[in-house]
């Protein structure tokens, strides 16, 4: 994990040199975890720096201290402060190289100068890459990094962005089945004030037809009742007068 201190003009930075082929001029792989904030997950990031070496101290494996400095290159804006730790080294003995395995080698150069003919021009030495070109080749190698990197975030942005999209998508599918089922519940309610008040009006009607029945036959038997009712004096005085005529008839006789 990189560790950042603060430091006057920025933050120092703590990472291993992977390359010294420069003169001056290392690059410095500087790891970071970080925690990803949508699924948590543990995210490790690698990131180079190309860092100032003026000492030419520093060895593949150091780790190093880095702070930022004045730009002194295209792409160099960092320089080397301390040496952290040294990279531990295997070192072998002169007596364990085997001897016999060196003299093969020294058996096979003779042949070969040998073989070679007398006279023949020697090939010419290669020609040691200069400064600029290892500046060059080391900022290709940062760049093609830093272009890979940087394609990683974007297809972990839209994984990320698809992943929102498709929550997003499910709440709206979630929403919409909610609102349907509400609707749905709203419509039976309706249904079932509507089935309610129909029996209501059918009850209503009922009793109002069933009272109108009661009405017209009460009308029916009105004259009935009325005439019986002007029957029953015409009887009492015709029962009165009967017994009257037999009283009157004994008392004649």
């Amino acid at each position: 994990m990189a560790t950042r201190l603060k430091v006057k003009g920025g933050k120092a930075r703590e990472g291993v040199v992977v390359s010294d082929k420069m003169q001056r001029t290392v690059v410095v792989a500087v790891t970071t975890i970080t925690r990803h904030p949508l699924y948590k997950k543990t995210l490790r990031r690698l990131k180079r720096y190309l860092a100032h070496d003026a000492d030419d101290a520093c060895r593949i494996g150091d780790r190093v201290r880095i702070v930022p400095s004045r730009p002194l290159s295209r792409r160099k804006r960092w320089r080397v402060t301390e040496i952290v730790t040294r990279a531990e080294l295997a070192e072998v003995a002169a007596e364990s190289i085997d001897l016999e395995l060196l003299g093969e080698v020294k058996t096979e150069e003779a042949e070969t100068a040998a073989m070679e003919p007398a006279g023949a021009p020697e090939p010419p030495p290669e020609a040691e890459p200069s400064q600029a070109e290892e500046e060059v080749e080391a900022e290709e190698e940062v760049e093609a990094e830093e272009e890979v990197k940087a394609q990683e975030e974007v297809k972990a942005q839209e994984e990320v962005k698809a992943q929102e999209e498709v929550e997003a998508q499910e709440e709206v599918e979630a929403q919409e089945e909610v609102e349907a089922q509400e609707e749905v519940k709203a419509e039976e309610e309706v249904e079932a004030e509507e089935e309610v008040k129909a029996e209501e009006e059918v009850e209503a009607e009922e009793e109002v037809e069933a009272e109108e029945e009661v009405e017209a036959e009460e009308e029916v038997k009105a004259p009935e009742i009325e005439a019986a009712a002007d029957e029953e004096p015409e009887q009492e005085s015709t029962a009165a007068e009967e017994p009257a005529e037999e009283v009157n008839g004994e008392e004649e006789r």
